[in-house]
């Protein structure tokens, strides 16, 4: 879970600073930190929205929440298409190997016949 940690930390440190700038995005994230807010679980961000709401009112909490979301969506996709092409080329490996053992193989029953 620490990974998806991360990504929501990144994702809303990013909306934070591009919508408030650095130093107000910097204030924002150390007042969701220290009150414990970060969550680590998918799909619980209740806390992030009422803190977020104590800050602002609820309209603009709910703006900023569905942004977070959408940029957090963007990430772990991110980080599943870096995944899934960590996994094509250790397929393509598997195969190459695969190959060359059958070749051998191969070769070896030539040799004995």
């Amino acid at each position: 879970m620490k990974e998806f940690e991360k990504l929501v930390t990144s994702s809303l440190s990013n909306v934070l600073s591009q919508i408030f700038g650095i130093k107000t995005s910097e204030l924002i994230m150390d007042s969701i930190i220290k009150n414990g807010c970060l969550t680590t679980t998918p799909g619980s961000f209740e806390d992030i929205d009422s803190h977020l709401e104590k800050l602002f009112n609820s309209k603009i909490s709910s703006i900023l929440l569905g942004i977070i979301l959408k940029q957090l969506h963007d990430n772990i996709q991110q980080e599943y298409l870096q995944v899934e092409e960590y996994f094509d080329f250790l397929d393509s490996i598997y195969k190459t190997k695969l190959n060359i053992g059958i070749l051998m193989k191969s070769k070896e029953f030539r040799v004995f016949n």
